[in-house]
């Protein structure tokens, strides 16, 4: 995610891949460095998701575009998804005022 962080690219798309083992700090600073990020059926622990969104809302992100999405929802028991009904609202506020497009398909928010 380091060499991501330091390169040129500007858009970047994950699909069914699973980014659990990675540092949440490291992560969230190489997602920040991109225009546009879309993850599809990528799975981020609940500790990633939180300090991706606080990075977002305290830094001077380059993002603009955001989309989260997944084929399964959590609610059935089984896929992958993006969980954010334990980022405190302000932080998910503070971080989404910065996004110019936001897509959230599938996402767990309450």
């Amino acid at each position: 995610m380091e060499i991501i962080s330091n390169s040129k690219i500007s858009k970047l798309t994950l699909k069914s891949c699973s980014l659990v083992d990675l540092c949440p700090t490291v992560l969230s600073k190489g997602l920040c460095n991109m225009k546009i990020l879309s993850m599809v059926c990528t799975h981020l622990n609940k500790l990633q998701v939180d300090e991706f969104m606080t990075e977002i809302s305290r830094s001077q992100t380059k993002l603009k575009e955001l989309r989260f999405d997944s084929i399964l929802s959590n609610s059935y028991g089984y896929g992958s998804f993006v969980d954010l009904s334990e980022v405190p609202a302000d932080i998910i506020s503070s971080a989404i005022n910065k996004i110019e497009l936001l897509e959230l398909g599938r996402t767990e928010l309450t």
